[in-house]
Protein backbone atom coordinates (compact mmCIF):
# COMPACT_ATOMS: atom_id res chain seq x y z
CA UNK A 1 0.00 0.00 0.00
CA UNK A 2 1.26 3.54 -0.71
CA UNK A 3 2.07 6.40 1.70
CA UNK A 4 1.10 9.11 -0.47
CA UNK A 5 0.17 10.45 -3.72
CA UNK A 6 3.00 11.70 -5.85
CA UNK A 7 1.98 13.02 -10.03
CA UNK A 8 5.30 12.80 -11.98
CA UNK A 9 4.35 17.07 -12.73
CA UNK A 10 2.68 18.37 -9.90
CA UNK A 11 4.65 16.56 -6.90
CA UNK A 12 2.98 15.55 -3.53
CA UNK A 13 -0.99 15.13 -3.71
CA UNK A 14 -3.46 15.13 -0.71
CA UNK A 15 -5.88 12.88 -3.44
CA UNK A 16 -6.44 11.73 -6.47
CA UNK A 17 -9.60 11.73 -9.16
CA UNK A 18 -11.42 8.75 -10.39
CA UNK A 19 -14.51 9.38 -12.91
CA UNK A 20 -17.60 7.05 -11.58
CA UNK A 21 -18.05 5.59 -15.55
CA UNK A 22 -15.46 2.57 -13.99
CA UNK A 23 -17.69 1.50 -11.73
CA UNK A 24 -21.13 2.71 -12.43
CA UNK A 25 -21.41 3.22 -16.41
CA UNK A 26 -23.03 5.91 -17.70
CA UNK A 27 -25.26 6.65 -14.45
CA UNK A 28 -21.71 7.76 -13.09
CA UNK A 29 -19.77 9.25 -16.03
CA UNK A 30 -17.92 12.52 -15.85
CA UNK A 31 -18.80 12.20 -11.47
CA UNK A 32 -15.82 12.41 -9.81
CA UNK A 33 -14.39 10.97 -6.47
CA UNK A 34 -11.50 11.92 -4.55
CA UNK A 35 -9.27 8.86 -3.54
CA UNK A 36 -7.48 9.71 -0.05
CA UNK A 37 -5.04 7.77 2.44
CA UNK A 38 -6.28 7.41 5.44
CA UNK A 39 -4.71 4.68 8.19
CA UNK A 40 -3.30 3.36 5.43
CA UNK A 41 -6.72 2.29 3.52
CA UNK A 42 -7.86 4.13 0.90
CA UNK A 43 -10.88 6.33 1.64
CA UNK A 44 -12.91 8.22 -0.90
CA UNK A 45 -15.76 10.23 -0.84
CA UNK A 46 -17.56 12.44 -3.41
CA UNK A 47 -16.16 15.05 -4.88
CA UNK A 48 -16.90 18.63 -4.15
CA UNK A 49 -19.38 20.15 -6.79
CA UNK A 50 -21.27 16.37 -7.74
CA UNK A 51 -23.51 16.65 -4.62
CA UNK A 52 -26.90 17.91 -6.61
CA UNK A 53 -26.73 15.11 -9.38
CA UNK A 54 -25.92 12.27 -6.88
CA UNK A 55 -28.53 13.85 -4.47
CA UNK A 56 -30.84 11.32 -6.08
CA UNK A 57 -28.73 8.12 -6.21
CA UNK A 58 -27.87 5.70 -3.58
CA UNK A 59 -24.60 6.84 -2.35
CA UNK A 60 -23.37 4.73 0.41
CA UNK A 61 -23.65 1.64 -2.26
CA UNK A 62 -21.82 3.94 -4.55
CA UNK A 63 -19.05 5.12 -2.64
CA UNK A 64 -18.33 1.54 -1.92
CA UNK A 65 -17.88 0.88 -5.48
CA UNK A 66 -15.68 3.01 -5.69
CA UNK A 67 -13.95 1.63 -2.90
CA UNK A 68 -13.76 -1.66 -4.51
CA UNK A 69 -13.09 -0.63 -7.67
CA UNK A 70 -10.16 1.89 -6.43
CA UNK A 71 -8.95 -1.32 -4.47
CA UNK A 72 -8.28 -3.41 -8.01
CA UNK A 73 -7.01 -0.97 -9.91
CA UNK A 74 -3.75 1.21 -10.34
CA UNK A 75 -3.73 4.62 -11.14
CA UNK A 76 -5.97 7.90 -10.37
CA UNK A 77 -6.00 11.19 -12.07
CA UNK A 78 -4.14 14.24 -10.48
CA UNK A 79 -6.64 17.17 -9.60
CA UNK A 80 -4.37 19.14 -10.83
CA UNK A 81 -3.38 18.65 -14.62
CA UNK A 82 -5.72 15.69 -15.36
CA UNK A 83 -2.06 13.16 -15.21
CA UNK A 84 -2.37 9.66 -14.52
CA UNK A 85 -1.45 8.99 -10.73
CA UNK A 86 -0.14 5.41 -9.76
CA UNK A 87 -1.97 4.22 -6.95
CA UNK A 88 0.30 1.34 -6.31
CA UNK A 89 -0.73 -2.14 -6.26
CA UNK A 90 -3.67 -3.01 -7.83
CA UNK A 91 -4.88 -5.82 -5.56
CA UNK A 92 -3.80 -6.39 -1.89
CA UNK A 93 -5.62 -9.14 -0.11
CA UNK A 94 -5.51 -7.75 2.91
CA UNK A 95 -7.95 -4.48 2.14
CA UNK A 96 -10.06 -6.24 -0.28
CA UNK A 97 -10.01 -9.85 -0.99
CA UNK A 98 -11.58 -10.64 -4.53
CA UNK A 99 -15.26 -12.06 -4.48
CA UNK A 100 -14.95 -16.21 -4.28
CA UNK A 101 -17.11 -18.36 -5.79
CA UNK A 102 -18.72 -21.84 -4.95
CA UNK A 103 -15.66 -24.35 -5.78
CA UNK A 104 -17.09 -26.70 -8.78
CA UNK A 105 -14.88 -30.43 -9.00
CA UNK A 106 -13.67 -30.61 -12.69
CA UNK A 107 -14.27 -34.38 -13.82
CA UNK A 108 -11.86 -35.66 -16.88
CA UNK A 109 -13.72 -37.40 -19.76
CA UNK A 110 -12.85 -41.16 -17.97
CA UNK A 111 -14.25 -39.85 -14.45
CA UNK A 112 -17.76 -39.34 -16.23
CA UNK A 113 -17.62 -42.59 -17.79
CA UNK A 114 -16.61 -44.60 -15.14
CA UNK A 115 -19.53 -41.94 -13.07
CA UNK A 116 -21.99 -42.80 -15.61
CA UNK A 117 -21.46 -46.83 -15.72
CA UNK A 118 -21.59 -46.53 -12.15
CA UNK A 119 -25.10 -45.18 -11.87
CA UNK A 120 -26.02 -47.13 -14.51
CA UNK A 121 -25.15 -50.69 -13.10
CA UNK A 122 -26.65 -49.26 -9.65
CA UNK A 123 -29.87 -48.39 -11.52
CA UNK A 124 -29.86 -51.99 -12.81
CA UNK A 125 -29.10 -54.08 -9.35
Amino acid sequence: MIKNFVCDKCGDLEYVLIDGYGFGDRILEDVSFEIRIKNDNFKVILAPGQDDYCIQLNMKYWLKEAHDYVSHHDFGECPKCRGDVDLGEPYDPEITPLPTGTPIKSYTLDEIIKNAKEKEKDRKE
